[in-house]
């Protein structure tokens, strides 16, 4: 292969690699969501206003991540989530601690003009009631820095807070 075909794929694959790159960056500009962030912290207030860390423990995991078509995809789960070779086979108390400390889902979402709120529709997720839903969810962004509050699925109200990545 000639140097000069070699330059001419390399640049049109580097061209390709930083398209994406200048499209988020320009939606950032119109949608603050958009982007990839990382879970910080989920607390949990029950009906008495009485706050707790959230079932991912003090130090979640999780991602969101936001596209500028307006679907996103998100994990969360606790650091400690049981570890076993063989999901199939897996012990009832392993199962258990996995669905009780984890969530994920993907679907679609709208940011509202105002910007106070997010409409969630889940396609698909572990927590499958939630499937084929419509969930308003409050929402405040400052700068790399994004809350919103959902209903808590054990009553009251959990605020998620997440972090730009960069």
């Amino acid at each position: 292969m000639k140097a000069t075909t070699r330059i001419g794929y390399f640049s049109a694959i580097a061209v390709g690699l930083a398209m994406p790159l200048t499209l988020s960056a320009q939606a950032q500009g119109k949608n603050p969501l958009v982007g990839t962030w990382q879970l910080v912290s989920a607390t949990n207030t029950d009906d008495k206003g009485v706050s707790k860390v959230g079932t991912f423990g003090p130090n979640p995991l999780g991602r969101v991540i936001y596209t500028e078509s307006g679907h996103y995809v998100t994990v969360n789960t606790a650091p400690d989530l049981p570890r076993f070779e063989n999901r199939l086979k897996a012990t009832p108390a392993d199962y258990e601690g996995v669905v009780k400390k984890s969530t994920a889902s993907f679907g679609t979402y709208k940011v509202a003009p105002d910007g106070k709120s997010v409409t969630i529709k889940q396609e698909a997720g572990t927590f499958a009631i939630r499937n084929g839903t419509e969930e308003v969810r409050e929402l405040a962004v400052k700068g790399d820095e994004m809350r919103f509050w959902t209903k808590a699925t054990y009553g009251g109200r959990s605020e998620l807070v997440y972090k730009r990545v960069k």
